[in-house]
């Protein structure tokens, strides 16, 4: 493959991918009409519908198909959400979508700036392509992979932060405070992401819905089961009248166990991966150290 036909090769796939990049980011965003449409009556909301162009119509399917790839390529679109749902941005399932293409199209770019050097080096065209390919997926699978690294941050933040909001709350019901008023103090003076995920509950009781629906609510789509038994036993001490500040006191109580008994398990492991660098590295130097003297007082008396 001559460099003239490997240039119109990349020069294509560049141009392309460029061109379903920047599709897919003009149908992720939403239009005017399109927030509006849903508060119309049926007149104008066919008003709108038809006053949308064909372009807009054959962007938005691009953008719909290329999801589907990437989803193809890395995690699915119900995977996708329900990591969102956990971050509280269920509703960014396309912005996402939008950042793996564009991480795609950037490991394309560094593979495209690298292509004069490898040509240099007599590198053949296909796999040039493949590198190409590679860096696509890659890219797209590192968006993912990150995605996934902030879910498990967020879980661990709502861990390590759950006992002192249980203590907290146990403090201020035991001071006479209802669970309503406990609640609002401590979204009041907490900070962090469970602060947050209460505020969030707190607002929905004062939109109308019963604490004990809100704070069922509160664990769902977390995945964390201190948080889940958080809530479960509060709704459970509120719906049989069970003393709440005893129940509080008995959760952080097991929290700190479980926390304790978490560091001790990661002590452990680190401990034993400190030993791979002491066997692999350190052992073999202070050997060699250590006979070296010896063979080369062998090797003088026997020459």
């Amino acid at each position: 493959m001559s460099i003239g036909y490997l240039a119109v090769i990349v020069g294509v796939t560049a141009g392309v991918g460029l061109l379903l990049l920047v599709l897919a980011y003009d149908a992720a965003r939403p239009t005017l009409v399109r927030r509006l449409a849903p508060a119309l009556d049926v007149r104008e909301r066919g008003r709108a519908q038809t006053s949308i162009s064909a372009v807009e119509a054959l962007i938005a399917a691009a953008g719909r198909d290329l999801g589907r790839a990437v989803g193809m390529i890395g995690s699915s679109t119900s995977s996708v959400r329900e990591r969102l749902r956990t971050l509280g941005r269920e509703e960014d399932v396309g912005q996402i979508r939008t950042e793996q293409l564009a991480s795609a199209a950037l490991g394309v770019g560094l593979v495209l700036l690298a292509t004069p050097l490898l040509l240099a080096r007599a590198v053949p065209g296909l796999i040039i392509v493949a590198l190409a390919l590679m860096a696509a997926v890659g890219g797209a699978l590192a968006r993912d992979t990150w995605l996934s690294i902030q879910v498990r941050r967020y879980r661990a933040q709502l861990v390590r932060q759950l006992p002192d909001i249980v203590e907290l709350l146990a403090l201020a019901i035991s001071a006479g405070e209802g669970p309503l008023a406990a609640l609002t103090r401590v979204c009041d003076i907490g900070t962090g992401e469970l602060a947050a995920r209460l505020r969030a509950t707190l607002a929905a009781v004062h939109a109308g819905a019963p604490l004990a629906q809100a704070l069922r609510e509160l664990s769902e789509g977390n995945a964390v089961p201190a948080l889940r038994r958080f809530s479960e036993s509060m709704v459970t001490a509120l719906e049989r009248g069970t003393p709440l500040a005893a129940v509080l006191h008995a959760i952080a109580q097991d929290l700190r166990a479980e926390a304790r008994e978490s560091l001790m398990e990661s002590g452990g492991k680190r401990e034993i991966g400190m030993l791979v660098p002491v066997v692999f590295l350190i052992l073999p130097v202070s050997v060699i150290f250590a006979l070296y003297p010896g063979l080369h007082a062998l090797n003088a008396v026997m020459t």
